[in-house]
């Protein structure tokens, strides 16, 4: 009985070079794919701390702006909300700069008058212990310092706040709030006003009954990449246009100002 033989013969060139083909293909399919799911990642993450953050500004800064105008006693109430605006611009911690400013161009800078009644400064801080009576006015300043060097990248923009007395004297230091705020403006609306203006529109900073902001924020680094130039306009201010590929989102506010009917009363 013949014995049936079986041969095996291995892959031919042309074979293994279609095996190796089709694994470098395998590869770069899933190479690619895991290139697109971390860059997701990357901006998924980058939206999400420009969210919070300007979330954040716009939260806090809402909360303090609704205590302009207030006071417990009949003895003594602010004669406005908004404080007349600045000759130029000045910040903090200048003693002449417990004012408002208005620009297109730059961020805008907010001075709202409230009475202490032993509450705190803008950043938190008891009045009370800092030695300002119960009774006296304090002027909180909310304003944007671009590029302030502090820091090594371009994520030195930072929301900050000071407060003072009435006669001019800063409370207690600056404080920084929230940094990666690129911009701040403010709107201001009165019974004698059709929806929102620019302060120098505003004849009457005791009647004003309403304030709308915007802040442009910026992620906390540039690792989510966008293609291309964006451009955002923050209320009345100019348009921005920036090519770096960084996230960055506009929130905006209404705060209606509760204690504007009783300001000057």
């Amino acid at each position: 009985m013949a014995r049936r033989l079986t041969s095996q013969r291995g892959m031919s060139l042309i074979e293994l070079m279609i095996a190796g083909l089709i694994s470098l293909i395998i590869s770069m399919v899933v190479m690619q794919l895991m290139i697109g799911s971390n860059r997701s990642n990357s901006r998924i993450d980058g939206m999400s701390q420009t969210q919070e953050n300007a979330s954040f500004a716009i939260n806090w800064l809402s909360q303090k702006i609704r205590r302009g105008g207030y006071s417990p006693y009949t003895s003594v109430i602010p004669d406005r909300i908004v404080m007349d605006a600045c000759d130029s611009q000045v910040n903090p911690p200048d003693a002449d700069a417990y004012c408002s400013y208005d620009s297109t161009d730059s961020p805008d800078q907010l001075a709202i008058e409230r009475v202490s009644a032993n509450g705190t400064t803008c950043s938190g801080a008891s009045l009370e212990d800092l030695g300002v009576d119960e009774t006296d006015l304090v002027i909180d300043v909310f304003w944007v310092e671009r590029d302030s060097g502090e820091n090594d990248d371009e994520y030195d923009d930072l929301l900050k706040c000071a407060s003072y007395t009435d006669s001019g004297s800063l409370i207690d230091s600056v404080q920084t709030l929230a940094s990666g705020i690129e911009d701040f403006q403010v709107l201001y609306a009165t019974s004698a006003t059709s929806g929102f203006v620019p302060l120098d529109s505003v004849s009457d900073l005791s009647a004003v009954t309403a304030i709308r902001i915007g802040v442009l924020a910026r992620a906390f680094s540039d690792a989510a990449q966008i293609d291309g130039s964006r451009s955002y306009i923050v209320l009345d201010g100019d348009p921005q246009l920036f090519d770096d590929g960084v996230l960055r989102q506009i929130f905006e506010n209404t705060i209606y100002l509760m204690n504007a009917e009783n300001v000057g009363g």
